[in-house]
């Protein structure tokens, strides 16, 4: 079971929870594509990421607290040297945010926002090779992230839109390889929100 599926249910019931005691706040689960360096993380580079995110808004703050879970695997194989062996890579990425969002209402129904903060990424890579041989590593690092987008609200609760994020800044070490669990991502959004 990945991280993810365990906290989760514990996000949406500290939301569902919490949201009487503030202003207002949003959940949103993230569906996206990401992006990241081929020269780390090939064949497995571009993985679908999806995660949820949560911002409170506080009396009186100009911005809101905002806590975030995010998780992508990819598996893929290549073939390459010795005599063109097959390798089965598996990459799995894990990462919880700590930062603030600024959402915006110019009317009409949609909320455009800007945010960022504190990434911690988890990651791990494996290579099975065909002749029954295995590789892997694992770290986990810190870097920033910032993120942004627009929804729409449909009725007064849900929430439908578009999101864009880059984490950056962060290094590791897999086995005796640096490497970067940096990326940029594009997908949906769609979520709740309370007021």
């Amino acid at each position: 079971m990945t991280l993810l599926r365990r906290i989760l249910p514990a996000l949406l019931l500290l939301a569902a929870a919490g949201a009487p005691a503030f202003a207002g706040g949003n959940v949103n689960v993230l569906l996206g594509q990401r992006f990241m360096d081929e020269n780390d993380w090939g064949p497995v580079d571009k993985p679908v990421a999806y995660g949820v995110q949560t911002d409170f808004a506080l009396f009186g703050w100009p911005v809101n607290l905002a806590v975030g879970l995010h998780e992508s695997r990819k598996s893929d194989s290549f073939t390459g040297p010795p005599n063109q062996s097959r390798y089965d890579v598996t990459g799995t990425f894990t990462e919880l945010d700590l930062g603030v969002v600024r959402p915006f209402d110019p009317g009409y129904g949609i909320h455009p926002y800007i945010g960022g903060g504190l990434a911690a990424v988890h990651a791990k890579k494996e290579a099975d090779h065909s002749s029954g041989g295995s590789r892997e590593g694992s770290d986990t690092t810190e870097g920033i992230y910032l993120a942004g987008g627009v929804y729409w609200k449909l009725g007064e609760r849900f929430n439908l839109g578009v999101h864009a994020r880059i984490v950056a800044g962060s290094g590791m070490t897999l086995g005796n390889q640096d490497a970067s669990p940096d990326y940029y991502q594009a997908g949906a959004l769609f979520g709740w929100s309370w007021e």
